[in-house]
């Protein structure tokens, strides 16, 4: 058994106490995957309050397996603390849900070859200065002034923004109405902080959500924000919807925008949390960030879609294409909403109104229905039930009530049962049945590969190994491809395909050096063995992904 084998698997997670308590899906989902959560927090966190939480059995926190605090999130620092985890445990995957903590998971995923937004990515999310030039294009006018420089700080019109560029939740950000205003503002920011200042965007201010695997942008989801700008000089977030209420134009636009930021920054995988303000309909990008959305837009977005996204989260994490959000929830308002509309159909025809009021019911409830389906289906469905019924009353008064609540009942069970139907007669298990064929080929053409490496056999005929090897992971890619669309389990883990598919590619380069050392060994010596690690690193997505 090699060294890898032996060490547990396991996820370090880069928090705070305060968005630990609001994801702490992360934590729960993370454990009954079978993997250690290991938690790194920073010097905002009461870590006894925290150290509590863990060790009550009944807290969801309790599954953390062990918490370090550190002073500040200086990328060595992080790095030189944790390297006993990396020695002791199996580590599959970084996650960060603290903003302070970006630059430190993006060097990390990186520097061990797992999933993650790429250090360049994860740098530019970090710096408001690196975004507006890199950006450029999607931001407002702006310039930015070094604390050197902070004297000649000015504005080409007024009012404008001020905003320290380092600094994170709108902490600092102020709307100054003049010159006078901006040279007091800037005596409140600390002696070295670079300040960036911004022309004034008006217009209601949205953030994009955003899963990526591999370069891939897998889902996106639009919040709109609520500040208390307007009655104050500052820009504190005081509330949120998610989804946000927007013509459809509006939302392609800020998701387009998104793509195209995300696009030039090169962002691998991960979770993004993009802020805009919609300006004549226009998106303007306020700033990026490479980590989870703060205040409990999380929570919302479970609400919206009926599934946490913590666990897309995690499988993003661990190289695995999440499946986010599910498509049920119209199925089941459908349900819901019908059931709630034959309530209100027998409380309206139970009061047996006359021609004229049933007339003028039906109206009520056609106005009603036009405002609320293109809002929410489901609510929708609870109009449009009675709306049925009543219209079947007019059209036969002598219908009795009973008898149209029970058809209508009758008919919307048939419905769904239907449509379940339907989708379980093309059910079937080819799908799962090639995966596990696919996993089980990848991982035996890469122990041949390894077994070959290993004893300097490589370089005799790496063709053959590359070509088996390439042939048995784009099977493992299409396989895994082909059952996620299904809706029977594959019956394997993902992570286990993820680890297979990295490992494979890992295997490709060597084999591709091994035949480039033998292409220039002499004749009849042969390349010596390729040292391997005990157990080779995984190829990073974002490796794959680059020319």
């Amino acid at each position: 058994m090699n060294r890898q084998s032996e060490r547990p698997p396991a996820v370090i997670v880069m928090s705070d106490l305060a968005a630990l308590a609001r994801q702490h899906r992360l934590i729960t989902d993370i454990a009954e995957r079978g993997l250690a959560p290991l938690v790194v927090v920073g010097p905002t966190t009461d870590l006894p309050k925290l150290n509590g939480h863990i060790a009550d059995p009944a807290h969801p926190l309790s599954r953390i397996e062990a918490v370090r605090q550190f002073p500040d999130a200086v990328i060595a620092g992080v790095l030189a603390s944790v390297q006993d985890w990396v020695a002791d445990y199996d580590v599959r995957g970084v996650i960060c849900s603290g903003e302070v903590f970006v630059d430190p998971c993006g060097v990390l995923s990186e520097a061990l070859g797992l999933p993650g937004p790429g250090t360049w990515a994860a740098r530019v999310c970090r710096d408001k200065v690196m975004q507006r030039v890199l950006l450029r294009d999607h931001g407002p006018a702006w310039r930015a002034f070094a604390p050197h420089q902070r004297d000649a700080a000015a504005s080409d019109a007024y009012p404008c923004v001020v905003k320290p560029a380092g600094r994170m939740f709108s902490s600092g950000v102020v709307r100054v109405e003049n010159d006078e205003e901006l040279r007091a503002a800037l005596t409140a920011y600390e002696p070295d902080e670079t300040i960036l200042v911004e022309e004034l965007v008006e217009g209601p201010e949205f953030s994009v959500e955003a899963l990526v695997h591999n370069g891939e942008l897998l889902w996106s989801g639009v919040t709109a924000k609520l500040t208390n700008e307007g009655d104050s000089r500052f820009f504190t977030e005081i509330g949120h919807t998610s989804p946000a209420d927007l013509p459809l134009a509006h939302t392609d636009a800020l998701v387009a925008a998104n793509a195209a930021i995300l696009k030039t920054l090169r962002f691998d995988s991960g979770i993004t949390h993009a802020e805009f303000r919609l300006r004549d309909g226009q998106p303007v990008l306020m700033e990026i960030a490479a980590r989870l959305p703060g205040d409990a837009i999380t929570m919302m977005w479970h609400l919206a879609t009926g599934k946490p996204i913590e666990p897309a989260i995690v499988d993003l994490a661990l190289g695995v294409r999440p499946d986010y959000p599910t498509p049920t929830r119209r199925a089941v308002q459908r349900t819901l909403g019908t059931a709630a509309g034959l309530v209100l159909a027998v409380a309206v025809l139970g009061l047996r109104p006359g021609p004229l009021a049933l007339a003028g019911t039906v109206v009520a409830l056609e106005l009603l229905l036009e405002y609320a389906v293109a809002r929410n289906y489901g609510l929708g469905v609870v109009f449009l039930t009675p709306l049925a019924l009543l219209l079947t009353e007019l059209a036969a008064p002598a219908a009795p009530t009973g008898a149209l609540v029970l058809d209508r009942a009758v008919g919307s069970l048939l419905g769904v049962l239907l449509a379940l139907l339907c989708a379980l007669a093309v059910v079937h298990d080819r799908a799962a049945v090639r995966a596990r064929r696919a996993l089980a080929a990848c991982v035996l053409a890469s122990a041949q590969a390894r077994e070959a490496l290993a004893a300097g056999r490589a370089g005799a005929a790496p063709e053959v190994l590359q070509a088996g090897l390439a042939a048995a992971v784009v099977e493992l890619r299409e396989a895994e491809d082909a059952a996620a669309g299904e809706l029977r389990p594959a019956g394997t883990d993902p992570a286990d395909l993820a680890r297979a598919e990295r490992r494979a590619y890992r295997l490709l380069g060597l084999l591709a050096a091994a035949g480039r050392e033998g292409a220039h060994t002499a004749p009849g010596t042969g390349p010596g063995p390729v040292p391997l690690p005990w157990s080779p690193p995984s190829l990073s997505p974002s490796a794959r992904s680059r020319p």
